[in-house]
């Protein structure tokens, strides 16, 4: 049996390229996601092992009870010690720096600074000399070539605040991940980090070098009676041990992330799979019956089919691999770098690369082919002389159906029901229901099929009769008509409900932006880094501005209550222009202008209180937890931003409670312009940290992120889509072989080569559109289900249809009909009529 599975996959090996192609490129998705990553993963690991090159022990900060930093003192009594050969203060901190046209080079998150002395082995100066003092700096040599900057250069720097100037005192070398992967590294003299970062005589930590003889643990033993109990020892190897942790969790998202569009490939692929063995298996009746007639045991039929697969399996997950690497290697010039912040290292095909690629080629298709190879081995000897033989289909179909609602029904039922107050959990109910419809909608587009394609004759009147006989063929099989649609479906559903979910969270978010808040310009940071109070100070100072509030904030106790379910947000602002920049609804109180000693609650506060205007509350502020006695002036409907209370920020101010502003909203004189816009940016110093947006750009911003966010799905499951494309070409393609001497016959009483190539492209569009119709109806279905969780805490969101949208993903589909049909249209228009009739 084994030599005749072989024999059959040679003999049918062209019907076999597209399934063993579809299974190739599912392969190739996970084979390049794990390549990838696990490329990714060795080049941050690399960097950290050049980064911590000499480091045998780390003295850090701590954070219990707050920030606890090693000083100036105990580097002295740590270099005193016999066992320490040397030891370094290391400050750390984040800094963008703006390139010569004035933008930020980098992200934030990357956009690391810090200090440097002379020994330092983890940078190799280039050129020029070490900063001195105040105002001088060095930069790496990755982006002095992405800028032109040089020894000499006066660049513009900034933390949380204004901008600020220094001289380039020289370039150095680093093998830091994150500036191999774009982003930038700025240092400065130890004193000079210190008064940035921390207070002078601090570090964030104390590097030590051993003395010669001397282990890790050696040292340690020697150090720690020096430290106290508010800071944290490492040494050397549990520090690489602890980054290679964070970068495996990290990697693994990002494997995972890549690995869920991966498996939906695959998914789509199992249709394909299991679409082209049933046919195999009906075309090869007589050949399958022979061999029972000659003493093969339904045992072994089956198992000669499922060999067949296992064939194919593992020559196209070989394949997947091969393609995989060149997945990878484009995914590490595309996507690693200075674009992602992602480190592009030498590749790296570990073994389980290997063994998952080729162990998910055959178990896909041996589990695709399973049901075909049960069909298989019921197929009776007597079929083997020419007995009709026709598998009852109609029970199959009934339960197949009866499944399917059910399964249909559950579905819609869990991804609407609101099982929960908690937003995360509901979440999860929908998409698993989401899982569910979509299953019991695969098994019931057999029965769909029918009023769907019917719905579509009117487009086919114009082709007459080529139209009616496309519709007929797309009709004669329903389950393989189904399993070809089925493919598509699935990819356009997830495309159509991330589009629908995208469409009416950006509407919602503009909506709010529009009613809440009525200032002219936004200044904040380009992460999510709170700005420094300097910022709300030069903005509010500039001429062009008639009034101006940061947004400063904590959490709070009120006084007589423990702990922080007792508390309240509490937002510091200007209190006296808050009305002209924030649209506040009040539902008590006449107006949103806050003087010294008042307060306004949001409408959930003030209930859960049991207060109102007039009432006195007495809140906890600061470290010292001093008691503020504020009285309400006014109680405000729910708000996104300014949930909670809010008060003018001289009260944080007097209480020691933190006053950096998430944003800056600004009203100007004359409005939004060009020369305004100019106006504010140099008022914070062209500071590369800080955007100025007007009301329009932070619309924009919020939409073109989750453009981006998009753009970067509908490319992942492109995959899946192009998979899809393959299904139809080989289910088409294996039809006009069944459909050969029909297709003769037609060729004999007139249609012409055109008119069965035409046949052939319709009766593919058909396929599509009906997978297209299923796949943009549910689609819409699971955007307004998630939708409904989003309304919840967005009052804003409304269910918005993107027809320009959906209507592109309907032509896609008929573009795969009409791309997949191009070869099986050709293949039967050159069928040799009288050849095709004598086959009969």
């Amino acid at each position: 049996m084994f030599r005749t599975a072989l024999r059959n996959v040679l003999a049918h090996k062209a019907k076999l390229l597209m399934t063993a192609l579809a299974v190739t490129l599912g392969v190739a998705f996970v084979a390049g996601s794990l390549v990838f990553s696990s490329t990714v993963s060795r080049a941050y690991s690399d960097a950290v092992s050049s980064d911590l090159r000499g480091v045998d022990l780390a003295v850090q900060q701590g954070w219990d009870d707050g920030p606890h930093y090693p000083d100036q003192r105990l580097l002295d009594e740590i270099a005193a010690l016999p066992e320490t050969g040397a030891v370094l203060g290391d400050v750390r901190g984040n800094a963008a720096l703006a390139g010569p046209d004035g933008q930020r080079v980098g992200e934030l998150w990357s956009s690391a600074a810090g200090s440097i002395v002379e020994g330092d082995e983890r940078r190799t100066l280039v050129e020029g000399r070490l900063p001195e003092g105040e105002g001088e700096l060095l930069i790496d040599s990755r982006t002095a070539e992405r800028t032109g900057f040089t020894t000499g250069d006066t660049v513009t720097w900034s933390t949380d605040g204004p901008g600020r100037t220094a001289t380039v005192t020289g370039v150095f070398d680093t093998e830091d991940g994150d500036v191999a992967a774009g982003g930038t590294l700025l240092l400065f003299a130890p004193d000079v980090a210190q008064e940035i970062f921390l207070e002078p005589g601090q570090y964030d930590q104390l590097n030590v070098t051993a003395a010669p003889g001397v282990t890790q643990g050696e040292l340690r033993t020697a150090v720690e009676p020096l430290v106290t109990d508010t800071l944290d020892l490492a040494t050397g190897d549990e520090l690489v041990a602890a980054q290679e942790r964070s970068i495996a969790s990290y990697t693994e998202g990002l494997r995972t992330g890549l690995l869920i569009f991966a498996g939906i490939s695959l998914f789509v692929g199992i249709f394909i799979i299991a679409n082209t063995f049933t046919m195999l298996v009906t075309q090869r009746i007589r050949e399958l019956a022979l061999l029972r007639a000659v003493g093969a045991s339904r045992r072994q039929v089956t198992r000669s089919v499922l060999i067949e697969s296992f064939v194919v399996g593992f020559l196209a997950g070989a394949t997947g691999l091969v393609v995989g690497i060149g997945v990878a290697l484009l995914l590490r010039a595309t996507i690693a770098g200075e674009a992602s912040g992602l480190p592009a290292g030498d590749l790296v095909v570990g073994l389980d690369s290997v063994l998952v690629s080729l162990g998910v080629g055959v178990v896909v298709t041996m589990l695709s082919a399973w049901l075909p190879a049960r069909r298989a081995a019921k197929i009776p000897p007597a079929a083997a002389v020419g007995a009709a033989y026709a598998p009852a289909t109609r029970r199959g179909l009934v339960v197949r159906t009866s499944v399917g609602a059910v399964l249909t029904l559950l579905g819609g039922f869990l991804a609407l029901v609101k099982a929960t107050d908690d937003m995360s959990t509901n979440l999860l109910i929908m998409t698993f229901g989401s899982m569910v419809l979509l299953t019991g909608v695969i098994l019931l587009t057999p029965v769909l099929s029918r009023p769907v394609i019917a719905a579509v004759r009117p487009l086919l009147r114009p082709f007459g009769f080529l139209g009616d006989l496309a519709r007929r063929n797309a009709l004669r099989d329903s389950r393989r008509t189904a399993a070809t649609a089925s493919a598509l479906m699935i990819g356009l559903t997830l495309i159509t409900a991330l589009t629908v979910g995208a469409a009416g969270m950006q509407r919602a978010m503009s909506e709010e932006l529009r009613q809440t808040v009525s200032a002219d310009y936004e200044v904040r940071m380009f992460s999510t880094v709170p700005m420094s109070p300097e910022v709300r100070e030069a903005v509010a100072a500039a001429p062009e501005v008639t009034a101006s509030t940061g947004l400063a904030g904590d959490w709070v106790d009120f006084a007589g209550e423990e702990g922080e379910d007792g508390g309240a947000m509490l937002h510091g602002v200007n209190g006296a222009d808050l009305p002209e920049l924030m649209s506040l609804e009040l539902v008590e109180g006449e107006s949103a202008r806050l003087g010294e000693g008042e307060i306004l609650l949001d409408e959930r506060t003030a209930a859960e209180r049991g207060l109102g205007v007039g009432d006195s509350v007495a809140l906890r502020l600061g470290e010292e937890e001093q008691v503020e006695e504020l009285t309400v002036v006014g109680v405000y409907g729910d708000h996104r931003t300014l949930y909670g209370m809010v008060a003018d920020v001289s009260v944080l101010e007097r209480n020691g409670v933190p006053t950096d502003d998430r944003f800056v909203w600004v009203m100007t004189e004359g409005g939004v312009s060009a020369e305004t816009t100019e106006a504010l940016r140099a008022a914070v110093g062209d500071s590369p940290a800080l955007s100025v947006l007007d009301r329009e750009a932070m619309i924009a911003e919020a939409s073109g992120q989750a453009d981006t966010a998009l753009t970067l799905v509908y490319a992942l499951l492109g995959m899946a889509v192009v998979i899809a494309v393959l299904g139809v070409v080989n289910t088409l393609a294996m039809s006009v072989m069944e459909r050969r001497s029909e297709i003769g016959m037609l060729r004999a009483v007139g249609l012409d080569r055109g008119g069965v190539a035409r046949m052939v492209r319709l009766e593919s569009v058909v396929i599509s559109l009906f997978g297209g119709v299923l796949g943009i109806g549910l689609g819409i279905f699971i955007g307004w289900a998630g939708g409904l969780r989003l309304a919840d805490q967005m009052t804003t969101y409304e269910l918005v249809l993107p027809y320009e949208r959906l209507g592109l993903f309907l032509l896609l589909a008929a573009v795969v009909g009409v791309v997949a049909a191009l070869w099986p249209a050709r293949r039967a228009a050159r069928t040799d009529m009288l050849s095709a009739i004598h086959a009969t």
